[in-house]
């Protein structure tokens, strides 16, 4: 090993020392700034991502990220976080009746001195979203079910016309339908629905239609209805044996005469004595 005995006389000693602790402690005390990112301006109660970075030297687990969301509610941690605004579809964010930003805070904080070493405020703007809604213009009061027509395998044809009840439509652009029976989606603008618009089911079954309304500023919002093209199901129960016995004691149970019933068909066991209803509700099913 060398001999430093040699410094201890030196006149420029006391400089070495100095460098070596201002060296120390600009690393200790290096400056952090902090940055965050989010999602494209949100439609209505859309959830927003937000992604924090930082620069600086410093170590990632020896920091915490804190945020405040502008929105009352409890904050979040985390470097990257989510949050929901609430704001309804077709409403925005009014404080004293004026269109107002959410205010998001970033706080970085170094966990092994409690100290906060950088800040970012960015504002966040909610967009309404559009309010689409359809009308059964022939039965409104029991809207897209056919089931009372009793439609077979042999005519299963049935026809709805709709008309457009979306809210605010002069802010809407356009439209889209999936009919939800395979057929090509449709695209609408207003002036189609003067005043309604048809769709022919030629097959049975029940059918998801999505009515979809693009608004002025971007936000797409969708709603779904079920479409009800299905005759009225036949239906018979039988046992596995004997139904008489003393508690606690299981029987078995079976659903009949179901295979020609339409596939959106559903099933609900209820048994009598409070019990819920089983997971499956075709088949056999034992009860205790």
């Amino acid at each position: 090993m060398a001999d430093i005995g040699f410094l201890k006389n030196q006149p420029w000693r006391h400089l070495i020392v100095s460098l070596i602790l201002l060296f120390c402690y600009n690393s200790v005390n290096a400056q952090i700034t902090a940055d965050f990112t989010s999602d494209a301006v949100p439609c209505g109660s859309a959830v927003v991502n937000f992604a924090a970075t930082v620069t600086g030297t410093y170590s990632l687990s020896d920091l915490r990220f804190d945020w405040n969301m502008g929105d009352g509610k409890p904050g979040k941690t985390g470097q990257n976080v989510s949050n929901g605004y609430p704001i309804a579809p077709g409403a925005i964010h009014l404080v004293g009746g004026v269109e107002t930003a959410f205010t998001v805070v970033l706080t970085v904080t170094r966990i092994s001195t409690n100290t906060v070493v950088a800040t970012q405020t960015h504002d966040v703007f909610v967009k309404p979203a559009p309010i689409p809604a359809l009308m059964d213009a022939v039965s409104p009061l029991k809207p897209f079910d056919n089931c009372a027509s009793n439609p077979t395998i042999q005519n299963p044809f049935y026809t709805i016309v709709v008309s457009n009840q979306s809210q605010d439509i002069n802010l809407i652009t356009g439209y889209t339908i999936d009919w939800g029976d395979g057929s090509t989606v449709s695209s609408y603008v207003n002036s189609d629905f003067k005043p309604t618009i048809s769709h022919l089911y030629s097959k049975l079954g029940l059918f998801k239609l999505k009515f979809t309304a693009t608004g002025v500023n971007g936000c797409i919002k969708s709603v779904t209805y079920d479409v009800k093209n299905q005759g009225n199901p036949a239906i018979g129960i039988s046992s596995g044996g004997n139904t008489t016995g003393c508690a606690p004691i299981t029987f078995g149970f079976r659903v009949n005469r179901v295979s020609k019933n339409d596939a959106g068909t559903t099933y609900i066991w209820d048994f009598g004595d409070g019990t819920p209803p089983p997971d499956l509700d075709t088949g056999f099913n034992q009860h205790e």
